[in-house]
């Protein structure tokens, strides 16, 4: 055998090796921490394991309260990440399932929902989707209140499944079960160049705006955004127009569901 065909056999085995070692050199756990239910906690869950040498990455699902941690095998383990965390009294972990019940609520304003029949036909609609538990519906606050499992399904998806039905959600706040003062919200029409993604980008980065919807079918703009930053709804809409967004009030509403 030549020594140049003996050199590059030499090598690809070095490197395989080294390889194989780096693949053993890395384990991985996903947990549930359902106590870790906004950012603080995840920024406290961080701070806990980036204190552990041994951890090289981790990501965090907020929605359904899980962390998914690679770690040298070598300086940590499972075991250990879990008694640092459990250590907390506050965010006791278990390794996560995908078949785990995650009971989650998302409370959406939906102000084009006009009347009972707007009402009997999200009910309809979402009751028949996988993972949805419960829906309520307030047709004098436009309010909608689902009740889902995380495991089965996403807000995303449900916020998906508003716009495909021609509606137009947004995010209502609450802190545990009592509204967030001092918040209002907006139902506005935008011109087709504005029904976009980019348009909800743009709004999101404004302060005091906490939540945008976009139905781009309808062509109508929904917001969540903090009083005391836009005082009346015309200081909003300058803001949107200064953005680029030439929003407008809709029309006095014909319900077509009567």
């Amino acid at each position: 055998m030549s020594f140049k065909k003996y050199f590059m056999i030499l090598t690809a085995a070095v490197l395989l090796s080294s390889t194989m070692n780096a693949a053993e050199q890395t384990d991985s756990i996903t947990l549930s921490i359902q106590a870790m239910h906004c950012g603080k906690c995840v920024h406290k869950v961080s701070n806990i394991l980036r204190a552990n040498t041994g951890i090289e990455t981790y990501t965090f699902d907020e929605e359904r309260r899980t962390v998914s941690v690679a770690f040298n095998p070598q300086q940590t383990c499972k075991d250990s990440i879990m008694a640092q965390l459990a250590a907390t009294k506050r965010y006791i972990p278990k390794v996560y399932s995908a078949d785990e019940v995650m009971p989650r609520t998302i409370r959406q304003r939906v102000a084009d929902m006009h009347c009972d029949k707007c009402a009997h036909r999200i009910v309809a609609h979402f009751t028949a989707m996988n993972g949805i538990d419960s829906v309520a519906t307030d047709t004098e606050q436009h309010n909608v209140l689902i009740r889902y499992d995380a495991n089965k399904t996403r807000k995303d998806s449900i916020r998906q499944a508003f716009t495909a039905l021609g509606f137009t959600p947004v995010n209502v706040l609450m802190h545990h079960e009592d509204l967030v003062p001092g918040i209002s919200y907006a139902y506005l029409n935008i011109p087709e160049s504005a029904a976009n993604d980019n348009t909800v980008e743009e709004l999101m980065a404004i302060d005091g705006i906490a939540d945008v919807c976009v139905n781009a079918k309808k062509k109508t703009l929904a917001i969540t955004y903090a009083d005391k930053y836009f005082a009346t709804p015309d200081v909003l809409l300058k803001q949107l127009r200064e953005t680029g967004v030439e929003a407008t009030l809709p029309p006095t509403h014909q319900c077509k569901e009567n």
